[in-house]
């Protein structure tokens, strides 16, 4: 409860939120969220994909390779050390010829570190990707702040995701490369069912995982 962290931590800007789930006999814990923070309005779409989070991972750099070699220049942002070091990963493995090395180092952002800009940028983005950590299995904290933020999710299955959220209505998943690819382009097509699924996708951020 967050009445229970001591002054000293809650006062800091930086710090987790995790809450319990009581239907756990393990008492498992999970992220949580202010999801006032990510409440934002919704002026129209601005970018058409948007990865935000460390690229510098393997399965990452194959996704991410992937994507530009499909959909051309991407939304990545992230700290420009990870980002240097995707890159330098990339072009050592031959993920992507000069010409779409090229329309990598494009994709490449900035960061972005205010909660209100970023709900922004996942607000105003058609497909917001979500890539799992080969070391984490958890649910990942960035899903619940682009559901809280009404962005569109598709993000790489692991079983704590549809544990906590309903696949196809709360977001999307993916298992392999070619899955992703054409989910993209469907939803490329169908953006009116996109919309009606980040709309129950905030609903559920908000009841069941902010504080």
């Amino acid at each position: 409860y967050t009445q229970e962290i001591p002054k000293e931590i809650r006062n800091k800007e930086r710090h987790f939120i995790f809450t319990a789930d009581s239907k756990n006999k393990k008492n498992k814990f999970i992220h949580s969220i202010d999801a006032r923070d990510y409440k934002t309005k919704f002026s129209g779409y601005r970018y058409n994909i948007t990865f935000a989070g460390n690229p510098a991972r393997e399965n990452r750099e194959k996704i991410l390779a992937k994507l530009i070699y499909n959909f051309g220049t991407i939304n990545i942002y992230c700290r420009s050390f990870d980002f240097y070091k995707s890159l330098e990963d990339i072009e050592k493995s031959k993920l992507l010829d000069e010409y779409f090395l090229e329309l990598y180092k494009q994709s490449y952002k900035g960061y972005v570190d205010s909660k209100k800009e970023l709900a922004q940028i996942y607000s105003s983005t058609k497909i917001n990707i979500d890539i799992a950590d080969e070391h984490k299995k958890s649910i990942n904290y960035r899903i619940l702040e682009i559901l809280a933020a009404n962005g569109f999710l598709i993000s790489e299955y692991n079983k704590e995701n549809v544990k906590y959220l309903d696949d196809g209505k709360d977001f999307e998943t993916f298992k392999t490369e070619d899955e992703l690819i054409d989910k993209i382009k469907f939803y490329m097509k169908n953006l009116n069912l996109a919309q009606m699924i980040s709309m129950r996708g905030r609903r559920n951020a908000v009841s069941n995982f902010s504080y």
